[in-house]
């Protein structure tokens, strides 16, 4: 988890040091990825915080730092749900820590949950305007190694590249 989560935070800085970038976190909902879920919202809040801080645009007018790796643009969030359907939970991305959705709030549910691919899909689509707006947008799927809902792979494929939107 610790390396995955620190690439998913290179991959953020790097696209920070580019142009505002959105991050769309899609949590499982399944019991089988309970313990993960939790640690990695808990994960997603510190690292937006610690991004968002490290981020001059907070403070118009404030010159760069001089660091080569400091973020240059403001970092946006969203964070998206499923289990037995997708709930998006912010409807609106975030740009402050504070109003991310606590732990508590992705509710588990019982059973493996199948719609990956849905929940990749819905997200893409939702938010592939971003690209549109100058942002980068970047996925990153926290789910169960469990079934997925293979019918809508290639049409979450399809909206990923067309979006040219990764998916970590």
């Amino acid at each position: 988890e610790s390396q995955a989560l620190d690439r998913i935070e290179r991959e953020l800085k790097d696209a920070l040091s580019v142009r505002p970038t959105l991050v769309v976190w899609l949590f499982d909902q399944s019991s089988a990825a309970g313990t993960t879920r939790r640690t990695l919202i808990t994960a997603a809040a510190q690292m937006h915080a610690r991004l968002a801080d490290q981020t001059p645009s907070k403070s118009r007018g404030s010159k760069d730092s001089g660091k080569s790796n400091a973020p240059r643009h403001k970092l946006l969030t969203a964070v998206t749900a499923f289990g037995r359907e997708v709930k998006v939970l912010t409807p609106e991305p975030v740009d402050d820590a504070g109003r991310l959705p606590a732990v508590e709030s992705v509710i588990e549910e019982d059973g493996a949950s199948r719609l990956a691919y849905t929940a990749v899909h819905t997200a893409a689509e939702r938010f592939a305007a971003f690209r549109k707006r100058g942002h980068e947008v970047i996925i990153v799927l926290v789910a169960h190694a469990a079934e997925a809902d293979e019918a809508k792979f290639k049409s979450a494929v399809t909206t990923l590249k067309s979006a040219a939107i990764p998916v970590f």
